[in-house]
């Protein structure tokens, strides 16, 4: 499902897993995929009712380091959504620590970071999966480098890192991850630019697609508000500098 959630095929991935739990006896399987589902309701603004933090203290409990990683990327996701910045990249960082975490979980640490304007943990996560391993790796390290670009005020790099991450994606078919980036880029680099505005008008509708409600009307806050200065980061939500 991992795959079908980054090319915006989740309509499928409600499908198939209704169609396995339909025949599934296993009360531990049954419960994974009826996580699965309930994934997609955090980003759609759905009540999930506190189910990925339990995800994280049932494996703590456990001591099942996979189900660990999943459970924090969960909580990071929906903080992210809910635009707790804080509590997105304090799950990111806690990320960073297990080896079960590959390159993409790794990248949304760095995101997360990025949104909560932490550049040392941007720099941190870049430093674990460059050099890319190849494939979605690559976009997703150009467009680690150009959020970072973008807190520091290298607009022109940052535009050109996007636009790197963008051609990568939309060559793979990953829909969901060039909605992020747009995402991004109203957020870290702001409304002012053209390239922003185009992207901008593409993740939209993706994520309208997706059911994705809160991450569209944040992007709709976002590209409504005035850039603070040509070429200057945007600021966002509880989005403000706390590492340099």
């Amino acid at each position: 499902t991992g795959a079908a959630a980054r090319t915006g095929e989740w309509a499928w991935i409600r499908d198939a897993i209704a169609e396995l739990l339909e025949s599934h006896a296993d009360p531990s399987g049954v419960r994974w995929m009826r996580d699965m589902l309930l994934w997609q309701e955090v980003w759609r603004g759905g009540d999930v009712d506190g189910r990925p933090q339990a995800v994280v203290r049932e494996a703590e409990a456990s001591g099942d380091p996979q189900a660990l990683v999943n459970g924090c990327q969960w909580c990071l996701e929906e903080a992210f959504v809910q635009e707790d910045f804080a509590s997105a990249a304090a799950f990111g960082r806690r990320l960073l620590e297990h080896e079960f975490a590959g390159p993409n979980i790794r990248f949304w640490a760095g995101r997360a970071a990025l949104h909560h304007g932490d550049r040392a943990t941007a720099e941190r996560v870049a430093a674990t999966i460059e050099p890319s391993v190849g494939g979605a790796c690559d976009g997703d390290v150009a467009s680690l480098r150009a959020g970072l670009a973008a807190l520091e005020g290298r607009l022109d790099d940052a535009l050109a890192g996007y636009r790197t991450a963008l051609n990568v994606y939309r060559e793979m078919g990953l829909r969901f991850d060039v909605a992020m980036t747009g995402l991004d880029m109203a957020a870290l680099v702001g409304p002012g630019q053209s390239a922003v505005r185009a992207t901008a008008a593409e993740a939209r509708e993706i994520l309208v697609e997706l059911g994705a409600t809160p991450v569209v009307e944040r992007l709709d806050r976002l590209m409504a508000s005035r850039p603070d200065a040509p070429g200057a980061p945007a600021r966002s939500g509880s989005t403000v500098p706390v590492g340099s």
